[in-house]
């Protein structure tokens, strides 16, 4: 039997009529791309589920987080009121304490003057300041004697 023709033609393929059935090789690929297109589906997939699960956890450490940072906040307003009171009742102890060593102060002071006011030169007699005064030789001795007061400026001359 003799045959007419290439195989094209007599397949028909030089048309584009008729399709050429399809070998091993090529439903390999085939069934191989669809698997992929599958495979990278569920990657996709799996992937969406991860991230969302990645999200979710990252939102419970965010909710941890704040929750501890609330926490930390509330305790520091309990250490600054703490320090306030400390604070308030140390400056009131120092204020009691400066008013009783300004009252001992004013005490001293009035003393002070009192004993500055008492007339201490009538207590020793004249004759005395005159023999103190005769007892210093030097002249910027006798000098500073009458410096100190009127009393020993009268006591010099």
């Amino acid at each position: 039997m003799a045959r007419k023709g290439s195989k094209r033609q007599r397949t028909g393929a030089g048309a584009g009529t008729e399709r050429r059935p399809r070998t091993r090789a090529q439903k390999a690929e085939t069934a191989a791309a669809e698997t992929t297109t599958t495979t990278t589906t569920m990657a996709s997939l799996e992937g969406v589920f991860d991230l969302a699960g990645e999200l979710a956890l990252a939102e419970r450490r965010r909710d941890f987080e704040q929750k501890v940072l609330a926490e930390e906040r509330a305790k520091l307003k309990g250490l600054k009121a703490q320090q306030r009171a400390k604070q308030t009742r140390f400056v009131k102890t120092c204020e009691a304490k400066l008013g009783e060593c300004d009252g001992k102060c004013k005490q001293l002071i009035r003393v002070l003057e009192a004993a500055r006011t008492l007339d201490w030169f009538n207590l020793l007699p004249e004759a005395l300041w005159e023999r103190i005064a005769g007892q210093l030789n030097e002249e910027k001795a006798l000098f500073s004697f009458a410096m100190t007061c009127r009393r020993f400026r009268e006591m010099q001359k």
